[in-house]
């Protein structure tokens, strides 16, 4: 599986405005069993299918507030299982993540908010076409902050990006990690607890190689 934090073909990528890298893992699939919360699903599925989000997509934010809804869970569950399998990302950055999910408690639920919803989506579909890395600035040479003003957001607002073969759970826990990023920007976002709002859009790039994951994060409107 490779995967990057920022914006190398093939590898797996994780950007934030802040910080950026990449990294290499097995080419496996993370297997984990684990029973779906049915209630969440519900939730994420009512809220999430009003908007068109795919299955993926779906699938992302329901992990995303999973993990915000129980923290600690999410690492004894998810990032324990995950460790286990990739353990070439068992190091200083996992010790710190535990320290973190062990001690923020509960985070407020994500809710989808139409702005970011259609700025996640432009820019996902722009990366996915024109981009052969990732980058917070468009095609057309738009920063995040310009971006972010044209869709008419006016709160504190935050963009996390990946490329890599995995777009769903896999892809939350190595943002979580935010290996090789100075500031851990990917994980601050993710557990910024005034960050209530959100826009999630999932696109296969145009190589066919990888799926290129926008999140934006925003205070309440």
């Amino acid at each position: 599986m490779k995967h990057s934090l920022a914006f190398f073909i093939g590898l797996f990528f994780l950007l934030t405005a802040s910080g950026q890298s990449s990294f290499e893992l097995p080419d496996k699939p993370f297997i984990l069993h684990l029973s779906v919360d049915q209630a969440l699903r519900k939730q994420v599925e009512r809220e999430g299918i009003p908007f068109g989000l795919s299955e993926a997509e779906l699938s992302f934010l329901y992990w995303v507030n999973y993990f915000r809804q129980d923290p600690t869970l999410f690492y004894t569950a998810c990032l324990v299982p995950f460790l286990k399998q990739f353990p070439q990302v068992d190091g200083q950055n996992a010790k710190s993540l535990k320290t973190d999910l062990s001690t923020i408690g509960s985070l407020p639920y994500f809710r989808l908010n139409p702005k970011l919803s259609i700025l996640a989506k432009e820019h996902a579909l722009d990366l996915s076409l024109h981009a052969d890395g990732i980058s917070h600035t468009s095609s057309t040479g738009r920063t995040f902050a310009m971006r972010v003003q044209a869709v008419g957001f006016r709160q504190s607002a935050a963009e996390n990006i990946y490329a890599g073969k995995d777009g769903s759970l896999a892809s939350l826990v190595l943002l979580l990690l935010d290996i090789g990023v100075n500031g851990l920007g990917h994980r601050k976002n993710l557990l910024q607890a005034n960050f209530t709002e959100t826009g999630i859009s999932i696109k296969s790039h145009k190589n066919g190689e990888r799926v290129i994951v926008v999140q934006e994060f925003g205070s309440k409107e």
